[in-house]
């Protein structure tokens, strides 16, 4: 729609619209000073509001406004400070989540006489070590459990808490990763089932409890004990009988499930345990064609994104009569060129995203792609790592930020572009721009200083950021900020990490920034990997460490892949 379009459409309409991120720019100024509070109070909280309108917003006659201004994440600092004292406790409740609220003003949140700022408080991860302490001796239990799953919060602590007389709080315990082995088999024995569910989704819990958990009477806790890396072979294997299917489903996507029990699991009477089956990238290839060819059309979907499944398949799934089937197969690091070509003009906006997306996508077709009418279709080939270098520098000039966002973190993009980049009124361009491994160190020094954590971070953990300044970023209020300063080579005292693996017969896996990685070994298909959501390529992988996804410092990710590629390489030999 058109901006006047919105501006005079009915207010359910304007209000879907001031929340919606691809809105743009100028149609949220306007949004913002809307006659409905439902309206404003979206704006407030949209990520693309610019930052002076969120000033105003703050000011809001209206409580909700003011609640959304004090959960933006761009609000400013200062404006943060006055809205965490405001006169209503749920805008205070808000103030207290932001990761951008002052420690010192975070110190004065978790002492408030209302329980959800206090709880949030809890919860924030720049909260101090000595408050989080307190917190977790708090009388109410919500608080108690914020801490309890806060990663800050000292071992010691979160023993003393995975006694709590209330179980949410032993479950939040139990899910902690820095929960220590000792206490985890403890819990693994509570009389609770969500306690016993959290431990047996926790990778630190030993062995010799998964297989115990396998055995609870309750599905939650089995569905998690089967979708636990370290859970073994042979446990697996019975949980893949389970009557239950959401813990046949959780088996179903262990890439240790082994592949006679993974073809039994495609024949599955659940959509979804096919689903699941049809993901994993241990499945045979006779079985994927088989799930190719499915009735439900999820599975149809898992088995077009499997880079397991031969091409030929790939082929006849790309002209399936259901886009998202389409859109996998566009996505697919071996789907043909001349196909990817076809998906390319694709009547669905998504397939041609996802063709946009594709690494092996020829040039001449992505600089087509990158002139769509649909933001999110250039969006992909802005980020794409084989898009021309002048493709590029127009994309940089995009009118939607998530256009020139992408860009900012493409590799390829030209020094010059990157030094503009950094300096757009849109933060998470900023961003991926303070992340980009090419982006000059003077610049890097100006982005060290930005008034977004996240900004701040990228430039923490960039390579080429001085050391003066790593210095001073070691020091920074976020603590994103400064995990990432530590974790910099380049950082004066930096003490390296000894990584982790995990080695089996197909891959080998690490543990990422919020998942395990994994690296499959398969004779007849290139190297490719998996964490979360995600299956692809490495040039895929790195589209979306630089440009996609910036949820988490790039520099990080990228130590983390070289590592596993090194120690991949040392397992198989390629």
């Amino acid at each position: 729609m058109e901006k006047n379009d919105i501006l005079n459409s009915d207010w359910a309409v304007r209000r879907s619209a001031a929340g919606n991120p691809n809105t743009p720019v100028g149609t949220l100024v306007e949004l913002a000073k809307d006659s409905d509070c439902a309206v404003r109070s979206s704006a407030a909280g949209n990520p693309n509001t610019p930052v002076d309108m969120l000033v105003e917003l703050a000011k809001d006659s209206d409580w909700a406004v003011r609640r959304n201004a004090a959960g933006n994440p761009n609000t400013p600092v200062g404006t943060l400070v006055e809205l965490a004292k405001d006169s209503d406790c749920a805008v205070r409740s808000s103030a207290a989540g932001n990761p951008n609220t002052p420690v010192g003003m975070l110190v004065e949140l978790a002492k408030d006489s209302d329980w959800a700022v206090r709880r949030n408080a809890a919860g924030n991860p720049n909260t101090p070590v000595g408050t989080l302490v307190e917190l977790a001796k708090d009388s109410d239990w919500a608080v108690r459990r914020s801490a309890a799953g806060n990663p800050n919060t000292p071992v010691d602590t979160l023993v003393e808490l995975a006694k709590d007389s209330d179980c949410a709080v032993r479950s939040s315990a139990a899910g902690n990763p820095n929960t220590p082995v000792g206490t985890l088999v403890e819990l693994a024995k509570d009389s609770d089932c969500a306690v016993r569910s959290s431990a047996a989704g926790n990778p630190n819990t030993p062995v010799g409890m998964l297989v115990e958990l396998a055995k609870d009477s309750d599905w939650a806790v089995r569905r998690n004990a089967a979708g636990n890396p370290n859970t073994p072979v042979g446990t697996l294997v019975e949980l893949a009988k389970d009557s239950d299917c959401d813990v046949r489903s959780s088996a179903a996507e262990n890439p240790n499930t082994p592949v006679d029990t993974l073809v039994e699991l495609a024949k599955d009477s659940d959509c979804d345990v096919r689903s699941s089956a049809a993901e994993n990238p241990n499945t045979p290839v006779d079985t994927l064609v088989e799930l190719a060819k499915d009735s439900d059309c999820d599975v149809r979907s898992s088995a077009a994104g499997n880079p397991n499944t031969p091409v030929d398949m790939l082929v006849e799934l790309a002209k399936d009569s259901v886009c998202a089937v389409r859109r996998s197969a566009a996505g697919n690091p071996n789907t043909p060129v001349d196909t990817l070509v076809e998906l390319a003009k694709d009547s669905d906006c998504a397939v041609r995203s996802s063709a946009a997306g594709n690494p092996n996508t020829p040039v001449g077709t992505l600089v087509e792609l990158a002139k769509d009418s649909d933001c999110d279709v250039r969006r992909s080939a802005a980020g794409n790592p084989n898009t021309p270098v002048d493709t590029l520098v127009e994309l940089a000039k995009d009118s939607h930020w998530g256009v020139r966002r992408n860009a900012a973190g493409n590799p390829n993009t030209p020094v010059g572009t990157l030094v503009e980049l950094a300096k757009d009124s849109d933060w998470a361009v900023r961003r991926n721009a303070a992340g980009n491994p090419n982006t000059p160190s003077g610049t890097l020094v100006e982005l060290a200083k930005d008034s977004h954590w996240g900004v701040r971070r990228n430039a923490a953990g960039n390579p080429n950021t001085p050391s003066g300044t790593l210095v001073e970023l070691a020091k920074d209020s976020d603590c994103y900020v400064r995990s990432s300063a530590a974790e910099n080579p380049n950082t004066p005292g930096y003490k390296p990490i000894e990584d982790e693996f995990i080695v089996s017969e197909t891959y080998v896996a690490i543990k990422g920034t919020n998942h395990i990685w994994y690296k499959h070994n398969y004779p007849n298909v290139d190297p490719f990997y998996t964490c979360g959501c995600f299956c692809g390529s490495r040039k895929m992988l790195l589209s979306r460490i630089y440009s996609i996804d910036q949820s988490e410092d790039p520099a990080i990710r990228m130590r983390i892949l070289m590592a596993l590629d090194k120690k991949f390489k040392e397992v198989f030999g390629r």
